[in-house]
């Protein structure tokens, strides 16, 4: 079978963003999800990571590795976590948290030493697996570990067909929507989608403190589709790359 890579920023993101296209891959490739920030907390953590969690430092990342998980071989995908540190458990100086308040995630630059380690670590893995296409992150919403996967992606994949989603739920604003094309998901595949999603349940009540169906938010967020992004002729050729995988004509 051939192998198809997707690259996740954190457990959830990619199912968030194309758990049905990950469902229709699954069901005639091998599909890999690699999530890049996936580390355990420190022992130490900061107010603000402690409240974005809802958990204690010491198991919040242990809990969500299983839930990504649960999710991930709900759809018929494997799993592989890099342990890399989240925004909110990194350091600008010994003394200071990089991220100090929840806005700093969406307008800090990623750590250019950091980029180059995990762009030295995906395409190695990218090396052992050996896949016909890999998936990721635009880096849609401007957060600090979406925009560093999308930079460390963009030179880890050389050579190899590409296909950009828009990283929900930032993607479901209309300022995105404009720069995408949908594929839109059959009912089996939504609603594979839609349980993957309820895998995470540490997430699930942050994503959407308002709605109590995930279905429901879901469906407000992105549409009954997943969403890949078509701005340039190698993204349109990874899309058309995808759409011959899946299976359309």
């Amino acid at each position: 079978m051939t192998t198809i890579v997707a690259v996740s920023p954190h457990p959830d993101d990619a199912v968030l963003s194309i758990g049905g296209v990950l469902h229709d891959l699954a069901k005639r490739h091998t599909v890999e999800i690699v999530t890049v920030f996936a580390s355990d907390a420190p022992p130490q953590v900061s107010h603000l990571a402690a409240r974005l969690a809802g958990l204690s430092g010491a198991n919040i990342g242990a809990a969500r590795r299983a839930e990504d998980r649960r999710a991930v071989e709900s759809l018929g995908a494997r799993k592989h976590h890099l342990m890399f540190c989240d925004a909110v458990h990194r350091r600008a100086a010994p003394d200071q948290w990089l991220i100090q308040e929840e806005a700093d995630l969406y307008r800090t630059a990623p750590e250019a030493e950091l980029v180059a380690k995990v762009s030295e670590t995906l395409t190695r893995r990218l090396a052992e697996a050996c896949p016909v296409l890999v998936l990721g992150p635009a880096g849609h919403g401007d957060h600090i570990d979406h925009v560093a996967t999308a930079a460390a992606l963009a030179t880890s994949c050389a050579g190899t067909a590409c296909a950009t989603w828009s990283d929900m739920p930032y993607g479901g604003s209309s300022a995105f929507r404009d720069r995408c094309t949908p594929l839109h998901l059959s009912p089996t595949a939504w609603s594979a989608k839609v349980a993957a999603i309820a895998c995470y349940e540490t997430q699930v009540r942050w994503l959407f403190p308002a709605v109590n169906d995930v279905g429901t938010a879901a469906r407000q967020m992105c549409g009954g589709a997943d969403w890949f992004v078509t701005k340039t002729d190698a993204q349109r050729r990874g899309l058309h790359t995808l759409r011959q995988l899946i299976g359309e004509q």
